[in-house]
C-alpha cells in the first residue's frame, strides 16, 4: 500500500514537471515574440528618425513637393512608436526582465523627441536654415536607441540560455521519475509473477503428490482385479459362454492397461521428485545393458541394433539414462511398418561442451506438426490396437534429459524413420543437483 502511494506521488510529480516544462516553453516563446516586437519597433523608430532629417532638408530646400503635413505625419508616427514601446516595457512580464533599467533608458529619449518637436516647429516656420543641431539631436537619439536594442538582444539571449538550462533540468527530473515509475511497474509485475509462479509450483507439487498417491493406492486393487480375473478365467473356463469369456477378457485387458498406466505415473512422479545421482559412467556398458535387457523384444521383432564408437566416460544418473535409452530403443522397435524389420543405430558426436547421442530407426516416422506433441504426457498418435503403450515414455525421456540440463530433439519424416538427438552437458558433477521444478 505504501509503495502504491509513493508511485502515485511520483506520477503526480512527473505530470507536474511536464506541465511546468510546457508552461516554461510557451512562456519563453511569448517572451521571444515580445522581445522581437520591441526590437522591430526600435528599428521603426530609427527609420522614422532618419526620415525626419531627410524630409526637413527637402522642405527647407524646396527640392520636392513635400509639405509640412508630411513632416508632421512622420513626427507623429515617430512619437507614437516611442509611446507604444514605452507602454510595452511598462507592462512587464512575469520573469527574466530588468524592466526598470530599460524604462529609465527609454525615458531618457523623451528629451530628444521634445527637442525634435522644437526644431520641427522652427523648420516648418522656416525660421532656421542650419539643420546641424537637429541632425546631432537625432544621431544621439539613434545612438541611445541602438544601446537599448543591444540591451534587449543581450537580455533575450540570456533568457534563452537560462530557459535551455531549466529545460535540461526538468527533462532530467522527468526522465528520473519516468525511470522510477517504469522500475516500479516492472518490480510489481515481477513480484506478481513470482507469487503466481510460486503458487503454480506449489499447485504442481500438490498435483504430483496426489498423482503419486493415487497411482500408488490404485496398484493394489488393480492387481487384485487382474489376479481374480485370471482365477475366474481358470476356474470357470469350461462353464462360461464365449460371450462371457470375451467380456472377462475385456476386463483383464483393461486392468492390465490401467496397471501399466499407474506404473508409468509412479515412475514419472519419481523422476520429477527425486534428485539426480550424478556419477561417472561408461555409456557403452550402459547401452549394452539396455540391449541385453531388451533381448526378448529384439528376438521377437527381428530387430538389429548397431552401436557406433562411444566415449569411454561421461557424467550422469545411471538409472535415469538407462530409462532414456531403453525407451528410445524400445520405441524404435515398436513403431515400424508391419512388414518391416526394425533397424536401429546408436551413434555419438562430441560437441565442445556437450555429448550428442543419435538414436536412429527405420520406423514409420513422425510428421513435423506432430513432433512436439509426442513429448506431452499421455500423447499418442496411434490407437492402442495399432501400437501398444501408455504414451508416457517420451515424456519420461524429456524430463530426465531436462534434469540433466540437456535437450532431446527429433528429426523425422513420415515413412522415413526418426532420429532422436540427445544432448547432455559434459560437466555435471561440479554443479549442485537440481530438481525439475526448480
Amino acid at each position: 500500500m505504501k509503495d502504491n502511494r509513493i508511485y502515485l506521488i511520483a506520477t503526480m510529480i512527473t505530470i507536474g514537471v511536464i506541465l511546468i516544462n510546457q508552461f516554461i516553453i510557451q512562456y519563453w516563446l511569448f517572451q521571444k515574440r515580445e522581445d522581437a516586437n520591441i526590437i522591430n519597433m526600435s528599428g521603426r523608430q530609427r527609420m522614422l528618425s532618419q526620415r525626419l532629417i531627410g524630409q526637413s532638408f527637402a522642405l527647407l530646400n524646396s527640392s520636392t513637393a513635400l509639405s509640412k503635413a508630411d513632416l508632421e505625419e512622420t513626427f507623429t508616427s515617430w512619437a507614437a512608436a516611442h509611446q507604444v514601446l514605452l507602454n510595452k516595457l511598462q507592462k512587464g512580464f512575469l520573469l527574466f526582465n530588468n524592466q526598470e533599467r530599460k524604462l529609465i533608458h527609454l525615458r531618457e529619449l523623451d528629451v530628444y523627441i521634445q527637442k525634435a518637436r522644437t526644431y520641427l516647429d522652427r523648420i516648418e516656420d522656416l525660421e532656421i536654415a542650419d539643420l546641424e543641431p537637429f541632425r546631432l539631436n537625432q544621431e544621439v537619439f539613434l545612438t541611445k536607441m541602438d544601446a537599448l536594442v543591444d540591451m534587449l538582444e543581450s537580455e533575450s539571449n540570456r533568457k534563452l540560455t537560462l530557459i535551455i538550462v531549466i529545460e535540461i533540468i526538468f527533462a532530467l527530473i522527468s526522465l528520473f521519475m519516468i525511470y522510477y515509475e517504469i522500475t516500479y511497474i516492472f518490480r510489481q509485475i515481477n513480484e506478481d509473477l513470482s507469487e503466481k509462479n510460486s503458487a503454480l509450483i506449489e499447485s504442481n507439487q500438490l498435483l504430483e503428490q496426489y498423482a503419486y498417491l493415487a497411482a500408488h493406492d490404485l496398484r493394489s486393487p488393480i492387481q487384485n482385479i487382474i489376479n481374480f480375473s485370471k482365477v475366474l478365467s481358470g476356474q470357470l473356463d469350461q462353464r462360461m459362454s464365449e460371450d462371457e469369456k470375451e467380456y472377462l477378457g475385456y476386463v483383464l485387458d483393461s486392468a492390465e492397461r490401467m496397471r501399466d498406466t499407474t506404473d508409468d505415473l509412479l515412475q514419472f512422479s519419481s523422476i520429477n521428485n527425486n534428485q539426480l545421482n550424478i556419477q561417472p559412467l561408461d555409456p557403452r556398458k550402459l547401452i549394452e545393458t539396455v540391449i541385453k535387457d531388451l533381448e526378448y523384444d529384439i528376438k521377437t521383432t527381428g530387430a538389429a541394433i548397431s552401436v557406433g564408437p562411444l566415449p569411454g566416460q561421461m557424467e550422469g544418473d545411471r538409472h535415469l539414462l538407462y530409462l532414456v535409452f531403453q525407451n528410445l530403443l524400445s520405441n524404435g522397435m515398436k513403431f515400424v511398418a508391419p512388414d518391416a524389420s526394425p533397424r536401429l543405430e546408436v551413434n555419438y558426436q562430441a560437441g565442445e561442451n556437450h555429448h550428442l547421442f543419435l538414436i536412429k530407426d527405420n520406423g514409420i516416422g513422425i510428421s513435423i506438426e506432430d513432433q512436439q506433441k509426442i513429448f506431452g504426457l499421455f500423447k499418442r498418435l496411434h490407437s492402442k490396437e495399432q501400437y501398444e503403450g501408455t504414451g508416457i515414455g517420451l515424456s519420461i525421456c524429456q524430463k530426465i534429459i531436462e534434469k540433466h540440463k540437456g535437450v532431446i530433439t527429433l528429426e523425422s519424416q513420415p515413412q522415413s524413420g526418426s532420429t532422436f538427438v540427445v544432448q547432455i552437458p559434459k560437466k555435471l558433477l561440479n554443479q549442485p543437483p537440481k530438481s525439475f521444478n526448480e
